[in-house]
């Protein structure tokens, strides 16, 4: 009897030990992972063909899911909005938006959102941005979007901790639509940052859309 509960003893402290390796081998190979993760995002940049392709696809797949469309969605249905935040209003911003797109008066089309102060929208022809049928930025588009980034990238808003944004799309829907799209991008990311920035491609429409917001952390509405 005695023998019994000595191999009982012995056999639940061999269980105990084998426990105790598992789980170092699980952490080991959990840091393993995470330390690769971490290495392939240090790898990482902006790709704003890439980041085209992908909302076009993401936006492809899922809008037949929407069941409404209101606000400014329903006046520019590409605008994705600001994902887990709530829009807030910039007036300084938006009265930067108005007087930086002001000179660009062929065909400018000020979008009537229905949030008043806190959206501004606008709609061009592509042959009031573009130089021909090129990506190449006219001057005058260059020199909006550029004052555009210079006031996203100074300004605050609610106590600074919002993030003013403009959301872009193009139209055509082939392959000079997306690199006009790259350009704008390119455009405002050179100045703002790549987080200030949401772009993709509109098929079959020979325009342009902006949408310029302020958005804060918290509850989109």
């Amino acid at each position: 009897m005695t023998a019994d509960v000595r191999m009982e003893a012995r056999g639940r402290e061999q269980s105990a030990a084998q426990q105790a390796q598992a789980a170092t081998l699980y952490l080991a190979l959990f840091l393993a992972l995470l330390a690769f993760f971490l290495f392939l995002n240090s790898l990482t940049s902006f790709d704003p063909a890439r980041t085209v392709s992908v909302l076009d696809s993401v936006e492809a797949h899922f809008a037949h899911q929407r069941e409404s469309v209101t606000g400014p969605q329903a006046l520019t249905p590409h605008f994705a909005g600001p994902a887990g935040m709530r829009v807030v209003a910039d007036a300084d911003f938006i009265t930067a938006a108005i007087d930086a797109f002001a000179p660009l008066e062929a065909g400018r089309e000020d979008i009537p959102l229905t949030e008043g102060a806190a959206w501004h929208g606008v709609r061009l022809p592509v042959e009031a941005l573009f130089v021909g049928a090129t990506a190449a930025l006219a001057p005058a588009a260059r020199t909006a979007l550029t004052d555009v980034a210079t006031a996203m990238r100074a300004g605050e808003a609610e106590g600074g901790d919002a993030l003013r944004r403009v959301e872009m799309a193009v139209g055509g829907g082939d392959e000079l639509a997306l690199r006009r799209a790259v350009a704008l991008a390119a455009a405002v990311t050179d100045v703002a940052g790549p987080e200030a920035v949401a772009v993709r491609t509109l098929p079959g429409r020979d325009v342009a859309e902006f949408v310029f917001y302020a958005a804060s952390m918290g509850e989109a509405r």
